[in-house]
């Protein structure tokens, strides 16, 4: 089996996003002009589009699905009804929270893969 590329414009991406319990691997592949990423649930993955150019472009498409993911899962994304690929949500504070917080862990794992060790690292104590 091939592994997935991990790795965009320097981006080392985290293997997955917890997304209301479910878990999606995160991958880049090669898509469509104009699109970022997209997020199945029933393959279980978020994909990135393996040419996005720049990495603000490659962040904003992380944060994008998965957001978006964590809201399909709570069941806070919704279908317009007079346009079908369009979607509004609906969420209270709480809810809000909850997805701020699956995001906040991805874009932990994120900035983990991506510190540059310098030298050795000591805990301080803070007064």
């Amino acid at each position: 089996m091939k592994r997935a590329k991990r790795k965009l414009c320097g981006v080392i991406l985290p293997k997955e996003h917890i997304a209301a319990g479910d878990t999606l691997h995160i991958a880049t592949r090669p898509m469509d002009w104009g699109v970022s990423g997209e997020f199945f649930f029933l393959g279980e993955y978020i994909h990135l589009n393996s040419t996005l150019p720049r990495r603000h472009t490659v962040l904003e498409a992380l944060i994008h699905e998965c957001l978006e993911s964590s809201m399909q899962a709570a069941g806070m994304r919704f279908t317009k009804p007079s346009v079908e690929k369009d979607y509004f949500f609906v969420f209270d504070h709480m809810q809000f929270a909850n997805v701020c917080s699956e995001l906040a862990r991805t874009v932990g794992k994120l900035l983990d893969l991506n510190s540059k060790p310098k030298g050795k690292w000591h805990e301080r104590e803070h007064p």
